[in-house]
């Protein structure tokens, strides 16, 4: 091997070496405030007729999600 290959292998080594010990992997967020927005059942239900309530007031309606039938099972 000639010097100046030994020399470009190891800057990419380096290189590569530095990133490796560089790289910052994002954490997951905490699942702490998720705990105050959880509603009851009851606070639930009161919410859902709250909304309903303010979309009739709106004069709007909700569409129905489109239904569909399973096919045939194939065996």
């Amino acid at each position: 091997m000639s010097l100046q290959r030994i020399l470009v292998l190891s800057a990419i080594l380096a290189a590569l070496a530095g990133c490796a010990s560089e790289a910052s992997y994002p954490t997951l967020p905490s699942l702490e405030p998720l705990a105050d927005q959880t509603l009851t059942p009851a606070e639930q239900q009161a919410k859902i007729k709250e909304l309903t309530a303010a979309q009739a007031a709106a004069g709007t309606t909700a569409q129905p999600a489109a239904v569909v039938k399973p096919s045939k099972k194939v065996p």
